[in-house]
């Protein structure tokens, strides 16, 4: 995957590129017993079906010794699936705003901050009050500065 960013005015613009995200979802346990209960051996009731639904719901039928469904159960996977669940999901913290970025050092998707100091192409350190970003092509980065000096900059009409 790559990214451009790009700087107009008082916007940054962050689009990507070939964007090629695969997830999993670590197996969850779930014990599920077909046996017969209460006192009387095959006359009681017992689970006869666990499926999912067309609307993504986890449904558990009991069915009575005669086949007949005589209760059904049913929960939304989105509400027994969390997104911590997927196999390739880490994180230790997470707040508000934050995005989810895949780091190859870990084979995971983990919390981005998303601010201009965590993007790989971008060099604000020495920002201040007033600070531009001007590419800095030696560097391929966007660097913060308080001055513009640099021989391929121009400024092409308006009122100054």
């Amino acid at each position: 995957m790559s990214y451009r960013t790009e700087l107009t005015k008082n916007e940054i613009k962050i689009s990507f590129e070939n964007p090629q995200f695969k997830t999993g979802v670590e197996p969850i346990e779930y014990n599920v017993s077909l046996s017969r209960t209460g006192t009387q051996g095959t006359k009681g009731d017992s689970i006869s079906n666990v499926y999912v639904d067309t609307n993504k719901n986890l449904v558990v039928e009991v069915s009575n010794s005669a086949g007949t469904v005589i209760e059904t159960y049913s929960e939304a996977l989105s509400e027994l699936l969390r997104i911590i669940d997927l196999k390739d999901v880490s994180y230790e913290t997470r707040e508000d705003g934050d995005i989810l970025i895949y780091d190859e050092e870990i084979s995971a998707f983990t919390t981005h901050r998303f601010t201009t100091s965590n993007l790989r192409d971008v060099d604000d350190s020495a920002r201040a009050d007033g600070s531009i970003l001007i590419f800095n092509g030696t560097a391929q980065k966007y660097k913060a500065s308080l001055n513009i000096d640099n021989e391929n900059f121009s400024i092409i009409g308006g009122t100054f």
